[in-house]
């Protein structure tokens, strides 16, 4: 028969429980407050954050998701995110979470809604044994940028259809004896017997000058004064024969 335990064991195991109650009590309000940090801070990025399981039922959502769907945290956070999306769109996003979950490595693919343009970036949450059992999606709103892109090539598009119609030879080239063709306009390929821009970029640029050495001193003063106004140059056609030409060019600096 086990003996009974002594009033000062019974104490002692007391005290250890107390102490273990309060060991515990301190962890759970660490831990509480840790997460509490972690969702106020994401709930500050401007970024969508969401979690979700493989039925796409939403674990955890930061404010920003709630705020672009339109819904209440606690609407979203156990509900299928699917049915918060247009079917197109969610059609889209479950095939591209689909991916994450069979092959464990992350996804990113742009979509667009209503006008706005979203950049997801998707990663996998693996539990024991590398079963991919949730996905975390980062979801950035890049409708400025998609904007300023569209009006830059808008730009672009204008200001090449406006050169490839001057009557006038325009071109441009990295500086230096060993320079390089960037660009150069039908008037430009006419003037030295080339049939496309294609055929110049294939051609250094002091090649194309009867005197090389002057290649080499109007880029050096070029580069020194950034203009250089009405130089006459004798070029020499593709076929060798002399164009005497009068040169404007002007240097275009780049970050470095």
């Amino acid at each position: 028969m086990a003996e009974k335990p002594t009033y000062e064991e019974m104490k002692q195991r007391i005290k250890e429980l107390e102490n273990e109650s309060v060991k515990r009590k301190l962890a759970e309000k660490a831990l509480q407050k840790n997460e509490d940090e972690m969702r106020a801070i994401l709930d500050a990025v401007a970024e969508t954050m969401l979690l979700i399981d493989r039925k796409g039922m939403v674990i955890m959502a930061n404010q920003t998701v709630c705020e672009r769907l339109g819904v209440k945290k606690e609407d979203l956070i156990g509900h299928c995110v699917y049915d918060f999306l247009p079917p197109e769109v969610a059609e889209k996003r479950r095939q591209k979470f689909e991916v994450v979950f069979e092959t464990g490595k992350p996804v990113s693919f742009e979509d667009n809604r209503e006008g706005m343009f979203f950049e997801q970036k998707v990663y996998p949450v693996c539990s024991d044994g590398d079963r991919v059992e949730k996905v975390v999606a980062f979801v950035r709103d890049i409708s400025e940028r998609k904007e300023a892109e569209a009006a830059l090539l808008k730009s672009e598009e204008q200001y090449r259809t406006l050169v490839d119609n001057l009557p006038v030879a325009v071109y441009r080239n990295t500086p230096g004896p060993e320079g390089q063709f960037l660009m150069a306009n039908p008037a430009f390929c006419n003037m030295l017997g080339f049939k496309n821009e294609e055929e110049v970029k294939k051609v250094a640029p002091a090649d194309l000058y009867a005197n090389p050495e002057e290649k080499k001193q109007y880029s050096d003063e070029l580069i020194q004064k950034g203009v250089l106004k009405n130089f006459e140059r004798t070029l020499l056609n593709k076929d060798g024969t002399p164009v005497h030409t009068s040169i404007t060019s002007r240097v275009v600096y780049g970050k470095d």
